[in-house]
């Protein structure tokens, strides 16, 4: 028997609780299928900034660098309002 036959059997002798069954697997597999894109997109991205960052943290600024770096990033973080 074909592959196909045996699947399309075995859903017919299952009666109709094998319609919730195969609506968990589609969620299931989505919720997979949305999750492995998501955390590859994560980890390439990571990396690209890792890859970045990896120079400055072999060789570190010198002071009057670091200063400025200070500065530069002092100025983009948002204010905290209370």
């Amino acid at each position: 028997m074909e592959p196909a036959n045996i699947i399309i059997r075995f859903f017919q002798e299952g009666g109709p609780f094998m319609y919730p069954i195969a609506v968990a697997l589609v969620v299931g597999l989505s919720i997979m299928l949305e999750r492995w894109l998501f955390l590859s997109s994560a980890k390439r991205s990571n990396r690209k900034e890792f890859e970045e960052l990896l120079p400055l943290l072999r060789h570190p600024p010198s002071p009057q660098k670091s200063t400025a770096l200070h500065l530069t990033t002092v100025a983009l973080q948002p204010s905290r309002r209370h």
